[in-house]
């Protein structure tokens, strides 16, 4: 087998923060670098991530009111990013091979009760925990 199918290679990114009211366009010159160097990892080097992670802090958090104030519309612009990412390398990374870990500016605390924090602090096993995270609802 030849050397370069022994291997896995994956991008690792994080503390993306993107929040075009709170980062502006100092966010966008980070990116745009980001993406200028990628292409030259891969061409010169090679680099074709078959894997990628972003671990934590893709968004800025809620935060007052206004546009782009909600984790949700954070996320449609963190989206775009990841899409834009995933499809700059020659062979695209598959989106199923995408894999996001939330950080604390990711999730909305709001929606967390008192209860389900008791409930995830007494828990012994991971097993329950991640039936949960695989349903994908908003438990």
């Amino acid at each position: 087998m030849p050397e370069q199918n022994k291997s896995i290679v994956w991008l690792h990114l994080s503390d993306l923060h993107f929040c075009k009211a709170k980062s502006g366009y100092d966010m966008h010159r980070v990116i745009d670098a980001l993406y200028k160097d990628l292409k030259t990892m891969q061409d010169d080097y090679g680099l074709q991530p078959q894997l990628m992670f972003f671990t934590g802090d893709a968004a800025f958090g809620n935060y007052g009111a206004g546009a782009g104030s909600t984790l949700q519309e954070q996320y449609q612009e963190v989206d775009q990013f990841l899409t834009e990412v995933r499809q700059l390398f020659t062979v695209e990374i598959p989106k199923d091979n995408l894999f996001l870990v939330p950080g604390n500016h990711d999730v909305d605390r709001n929606e967390v009760t008192d209860d389900q924090a008791l409930w995830l602090g007494q828990q012994q096993d991971t097993e329950s925990v991640n039936s949960l995270i695989k349903q994908g609802g908003k438990q």
